[in-house]
């Protein structure tokens, strides 16, 4: 087994779902709200034929690419940000209630047995523009996902704990994906390396509901709370739920590849899902926001509509 990790740097990788491929492992991750560090993604498996851990990059909807890429690099550290904060130069540890936010965040996929819902997503510095919605069993371990762009191609997913069915509906064309096994290990979220580099290891969600993440599993907006001056603004009722407000300065890295000075954002206290977000530059412009128009959790679901059937007829580019 091999932890896949790639370091982000460079303020010009701005995919929202770079696709990465090694050995076993499949995987979407959102390159342009992830921090600057090193990124584990999960387990490759590369022991057998057509299996070795060379790794591939597809491109979505923006620029994708990585800075380095590493396999078992000796990221299981127990330690947290604050316990190798001093040695790294940071003084100042996150407000242990915020800190308490980032954890359910960290964890949301923990704190309901289904979800379902619909956002809309919008990040002026690449153009993304879109409208999501989905269905979550995290009980069954099974998703369906549908992106629609305000430019562009309707996409689908549907998936289960091992596999998933990509559906491009107005071309009539589908892929089918396989990922690795997910072992999930108790260690630190977030902490630095020896050489004080950030390392940031999010949670992977059985169920690989990747475009609905942005809600539903928010580990790179939780990321975002590390920095100390993030803090608690408020408590609020929204979409009939109890709320809390959080407001923060991004670093450089964020603020430049953004284009927003501040941000701030509503977690649902119940489960740590993300219910709002809104980014904003140095004129107080909105730049970015994430808005959930509906959520519903542990209503049930019916397995019937996360069916990974092929469609009769369409084409398999596989």
């Amino acid at each position: 087994m091999n932890n896949l990790s790639v370091w982000l740097a460079n303020v010009a990788f701005t995919d929202t779902r770079a696709t990465y491929a090694a050995g076993s492992f499949q995987g979407s991750f959102n390159q342009n709200t992830a921090s600057n560090g090193w990124h584990v993604l999960g387990n490759a498996l590369c022991s057998g034929p057509g299996t070795a851990c060379t790794l591939q990059v597809d491109h979505g909807n923006g620029r994708t690419g990585a800075d380095l890429v590493g396999f078992d690099l000796g990221f299981a550290a127990t330690s947290s940000a604050s316990d190798e904060s001093m040695s790294c130069g940071f003084t100042t540890p996150v407000a242990g209630d915020v800190a308490a936010i980032q954890r359910k965040m960290l964890n949301a996929v923990d704190n309901y047995r289904d979800v379902r819902g619909a956002f809309h997503i919008a990040f002026s510095n690449n153009g993304q523009d879109e409208q999501v919605e989905f269905a979550i069993s995290e009980e069954n371990l099974r998703s369906f996902v549908r992106t629609t762009p305000r430019e562009g191609a309707i996409e689908e997913s549907v998936a289960d704990g091992t596999s998933a069915l990509l559906l491009y509906p107005e071309r009539s064309m589908f892929q089918k994906k396989r990922r690795a096994p997910i072992v999930q290990r108790e260690q630190a979220r977030h902490f630095f390396n020896q050489a004080c580099q950030a390392v940031y290891v999010a949670r992977q969600d059985r169920a690989w509901a990747h475009a609905a993440h942005e809600v539903t599993l928010p580990s790179n907006y939780a990321f975002w709370l590390t920095g100390s001056d993030s803090k608690i603004v408020g408590h609020e009722v929204l979409l009939g739920r109890n709320v809390t407000s959080v407001a923060g300065r991004h670093d450089w890295y964020s603020s430049t590849k953004l284009g927003a000075t501040g941000f701030k954002m509503w977690v649902d206290d119940e489960t740590g899902t993300l219910l709002k977000l809104s980014g904003t530059n140095e004129h107080g412009r909105i730049v970015y926001a994430i808005d959930v128009s509906d959520i519903q959790f542990d209503r049930g679901v019916a397995l019937g509509e996360f069916a990974l059937d092929e469609p009769a007829g369409w084409t398999n580019i596989e």
